[in-house]
């Protein structure tokens, strides 16, 4: 039941993402609500890097590669810009 929840709540995030308008030069990468963990280690698991251009498509593999990590409860991302902006809530420990 837990994974239909999560599964149901990433398509609902992608599918609200304001990303999929258009491609964009990631000229910075913004985290917000990071608290457990360094933004360095959160850059070590995007499957995108500055410099590189974000597709529509690829919002998804962003978003699953982050919750793979089993650290964070929500991801959101958007942009402003050439800004990548993403949102955590981070997991909390039982």
């Amino acid at each position: 039941m837990k994974k239909i929840i999560l599964s149901l709540a990433l398509i609902l995030n992608v599918a609200t993402t304001p990303l999929y308008a258009a491609a964009f030069v990631i000229r910075h990468i913004q985290f917000e609500g990071l608290q457990l963990i360094s933004p360095q280690t959160v850059y070590t698991y995007l499957p995108v890097k500055e410099g590189q251009t974000l597709r529509p498509g690829q919002t998804g593999e962003i978003i699953r590669a982050l919750y793979k990590t089993g650290f964070f409860e929500h991801i959101s991302l958007a942009h402003s810009a050439n800004t990548l902006i993403l949102h955590f809530l981070a997991r909390h420990s039982p």
